[in-house]
This record gives C-alpha cells, structure tokens and sequence, in this order.
C-alpha cells in the first residue's frame, strides 16, 4: 500500500527493450495500491507516458519523447507525486546529466480503481462522462468520486437556475430553495465519499479516537465497538467504514460530521484555511434551512420563519442561493485542500 501514499516516488531501470523491437503500445507497469493507480505505458510514438490517478487528485498525466534517449544500453526512470504535482524523469543509466523530464496535466481520460478491483477507463479527450455509477452482480462497485459528486451537484443546480417561468418570484423562491436542499444533500455526499476515500488513498482512520465519540457507554458496555471490529474484519474491511455502512455517522449533521473528520483524521473544521468562523456559521445555518424547505415546504418564502424574532426575516431568492452555492464551495474547497495535507504518519496519532 506505500503506492497508494498521498506523496511518494518510485525510481527503477529498464533495459533497451523499452526502444527495442516491439512496436506499438507498450504497458510497462500498471499497479493499483488501495484507490490510487500507478501506470506507466509507452505509445507507438516512443513517448512514455507516466498517469498517476487517485480519488483525491483525479488522474494527471506526464510524459517526454524517449527518440533522445534511443542509443541508451539502460534507462533510468523515475516518478514522482505529491497531491498538487506529478513528474516523469527519464535518463541514460550512464549519464547523470542526459535526463528527461516532464510535469504531469489533469486528464481529460480518468482511471478508477472499482471495489472489485477491476481498474475503469472513463472519458478521453474531446469526451466528457458524468456521474458514472458501475454495477456487478447486483452490487456497485464504482461511483463519482467525492469532488467530482460535488461538482456534478453545482453542475446540476447551474442547470435548473437557468430554467425561467411564467411564475416569476414564486420560481425564483422554489430555485432558492431547491439549491438549498441540493447544497446540503452535495454536501453529505462530499464529506461522508471523501471520509471513506482517505483510507482508499493510504492514510488510516484513527478508530479508536472515532469510536470513543461515536459509541455511546452503552454500547461500550456491550463491546459494541470490537464487534464493528470483529465485523470489519470479517468483511475486509476497516472499521471506519463499517461504522460508516451501519449508519453510525450522519454526515448530514455538522456537529456529527466536524466530529468524525477531527477524531478520524485531526482534521479540524475551525481550522480550515480560509474557512472562517462567518463561514462555517452560514454552513449550519443552511443546513438549518434546507430541514424547513424539506419538512415543511419547497413553497417556503421565509426560511427562517421558526427564529423570527429575534433574527431578522431571510427571504428565499436568488441572492440567498447565490450565498449558499459560495458558502457551500469554500466550505468544500477548504475541507477538499485539507484533506490532501494528510499524510500516513499522521495516522493513530
């Protein structure tokens, strides 16, 4: 799972058959660690192509033209990533300083690691894919990663918001509300994916720390917390997840999500870069807002009729909404960036 680190490298030599007799594409490596894929593939072009593909950092590509490197006996080749750069270098074995390199570019062509373990090839240039969900045997084994779930929802909301009506304030207040609800169900799917696809990308769960707030003494007294364990095991899985699967954390509740995120991962929502307290405090008032859109009424023109007074009325339009998507989008950022910080030997601390 080493390869699966958020920030690795990996250097090695291959002899002259990477330029030899074999024409056409050549896949010299392709190893998949946890959710994270490493490849590496020579074109019929003698380029060699270098994708580095996680659910985290999407799939980035680097590659240089080996034509240079033609009389070389062995070529020394490295990769490297970090979560905000991949790079290719390529070199004569015997000449330090007859080095080739390159800087990888997000890809239009995404590689997956699906549950099964069958690595899925999406898109490719000029072709753009949306919300892919895979199933086998009944069971799914694919779905959009967390950032790219988001995206599909600010995608989806723009959609709608374009739409006009005979109606007029009465379809500028359903929009408002609609892009309420749609942010904060974005926003469950986003941090309950992405808490799951942190220990997909090599950075464990602190179960510990996350069962000792999320079981009650309860069900500490009835061992609940080793039998998610024994379960766990049972099923090849962490327990972080499986206490996921159980329902254990409702990641549509702030307090619950801020929670697992800080115990799990030490990821602390109050320290969020750029997130500030104005901020995080419009993130759970339009949670608060979506519960009375959802409850009560799409039709609602005052969403917080419940606390006035002493607050002041807020009027469903698109002003409101408009907030909410910023809201919402720093928020996810801010979290997203995080959660790239992270590293393994920050892992049980």
């Amino acid at each position: 799972m080493k390869l699966a680190s958020p920030v690795g490298t990996f250097v090695f030599r291959l002899g002259s058959e990477l330029l030899g007799a074999t024409t056409g594409h050549l896949l010299v490596l392709q190893v998949p660690a946890g959710k994270t894929l490493i490849r590496l593939e020579r074109d019929e072009n003698l380029r060699l192509i270098f994708t580095h593909a996680s659910p985290g950092t999407g799939t980035r590509v680097a590659s240089v033209d080996l034509m240079p490197l033609a009389q070389a006996p062995f070529i020394m080749i490295g990769l490297s990533w970090t979560p905000n750069e991949t790079s290719l270098c390529a070199g004569d074995s015997s000449d330090p300083m007859d080095i080739l390199s390159s800087k990888g570019q997000p890809s239009r062509r995404e590689f997956r690691i699906a549950d099964n373990g069958g690595i899925v090839h999406l898109g490719d240039e000029n072709v753009r894919v949306m919300g892919v969900h895979v199933r086998v045997g009944g069971q799914t084994v694919l779905e959009p990663t967390a950032i790219n779930a988001w995206r599909d929802t600010l995608k989806a909301i723009e959609i709608f918001q374009s739409g006009t009506s005979p109606e007029g304030f009465l379809f500028e207040v359903v929009c408002a509300n609609l892009a309420v609800a749609m942010l904060v169900t974005g926003f469950e799917t986003y941090t309950k994916r992405r808490f799951l696809e942190i220990e997909e990308e090599g950075v464990a769960a602190n179960y510990a720390r996350l069962s000792g707030k999320f079981f009650s003494a309860a069900d500490r007294q009835r061992n609940e917390p080793g039998r998610v364990e024994s379960d766990a095991a049972n099923d090849g899985i962490t327990p972080a997840r499986r206490m996921v699967n159980e329902g254990r954390i409702n990641f549509q509740d702030y307090d619950n999500c801020r929670n697992a995120y800080n115990r799990a991962y030490g990821v602390k929502f109050g320290e969020l870069q750029g997130a500030t307290n104005v901020l995080l405090d419009q993130v759970k008032q339009f949670i608060r807002y979506r519960h009375r859109v959802v409850h009560v009424s799409a039709l609602t023109t005052m969403v917080n009729q419940d606390q006035v007074p002493p607050e002041e009325p807020v009027f469903a339009n698109r002003a409101l909404a408009e907030q909410a998507i910023s809201a919402f989008s720093q928020f996810v950022q801010a979290l997203h960036e995080a959660t790239l910080r992270l590293r393994p030997e920050a892992a049980g601390e």
